[in-house]
């Protein structure tokens, strides 16, 4: 609606309205290029403006922002109950097993995403693992535990072929005036200058 190519510094908030709804926000910074060709389609990112102009200084673009999100849940059967009560450092292998299976499907989640969008590599920003407990359904005071992993990453694919060592660093500063202060003289200073000689 802006007339924007795509949306960079983007930032995700949630929380909880009620039970089982999640509210989510989503804010970004929408950028045009000044000229040359515009992309066919918008991409979003969550890289910073400076990570933004590297990047394309790098001779590559944004293509999308990426997620991988999975879910997945594990019963507390008898042998889990007994370790977890055990006085002894006892590894829980039943949670082991379901924190790396649900890893590795948010992994393939975000390659099926990438594929997607065309990316050629991701630029990973973000990895939550949350845990829940939650009271059986079926196995009357029996838990459950659920985790949900979520990866959230730029995908990126290469522009143009250029020579890294060519590329302009990013400047820190930016400069408000066509030439530095000190190039720049007083009216005053040029006047008292003219009256003494």
């Amino acid at each position: 609606a802006l007339g924007g190519d795509g949306v960079v510094a983007v930032r995700f908030s949630e929380r909880q309205v009620a039970s089982g709804v999640v509210e989510f926000h989503v804010i970004g910074t929408a950028v045009r290029a000044a000229a040359g060709p515009h992309p066919n389609r918008l991409f979003t990112c969550d890289l910073s403006g400076q990570d933004f102009a590297r990047l394309v200084q790098s001779g590559y673009v944004p293509t999308a922002l990426l997620f991988g999100v999975a879910v997945m849940t594990r019963h507390d059967d008898w042998m889990t109950r007994m370790n977890g009560r055990s006085w002894s450092n006892v590894e829980l292998g039943g949670y082991t097993q379901l924190v790396t299976d649900t890893r590795a499907e948010a992994r393939r989640a975000l390659a099926r995403e990438a594929a997607a969008a065309r990316s050629e590599l991701a630029v990973m920003s973000a990895h939550e693992d949350r845990v829940t407990e939650h009271e059986c359904v079926i196995v009357e005071g029996g838990r459950d535990h659920v985790v949900r992993t979520t990866f959230l990453g730029t995908g990126v694919a290469q522009l143009a072929r250029r020579n890294r060592a060519a590329a302009p660093a990013p400047l820190p500063i930016l400069r408000l005036r066509d030439r530095p202060q000190r190039d720049i003289e007083h009216p005053r200073t040029r006047t008292e200058r003219t009256i003494r000689g």
